[in-house]
């Protein structure tokens, strides 16, 4: 039977196979409490493991400008030339040096405000 360990509120805090010093109240596996303090660890831990791939994701789409910095630095140098990149990274990369120059171009058009064409 599972020994629990009661905070100040008397809600269960810990849960253990043996006793142990203040975790010496013996309960049921199935008792409701029990139950609730398990399925309220699997919430947060779910919620953690949300928020950590959401973090990842974020992480991902920033490496891929700094990968496409160093390999821009790597060409510019001379260390490789973009025929040295497989067919398909040539293309994306490419496709987004397009759209990074359209994005500047775009910004430094006039925002209406200006009487100048």
């Amino acid at each position: 039977m599972p020994y629990v360990l009661r905070g100040p509120d008397g809600k269960i805090d810990a849960i253990f196979q043996s006793p142990r010093e203040g975790a010496d109240e013996e309960i049921q596996p199935d008792d409701p409490e029990v139950m609730a303090f398990l399925s309220a660890g699997v919430a947060e831990t779910e919620l953690e493991m949300r928020q950590a791939r959401e973090r990842l994701k974020i992480s991902d789409l920033e490496m891929v400008r700094v990968f496409e910095d160093v390999i821009e630095i790597m060409i510019d140098k001379g260390l490789i030339l973009i025929t040295d990149l497989p067919e398909a990274a040539q293309e994306k990369l490419m496709e987004r040096h397009r759209l990074r120059e359209k994005l500047v171009f775009l910004h430094q058009l006039p925002d209406g405000e200006s009487d100048v064409i």
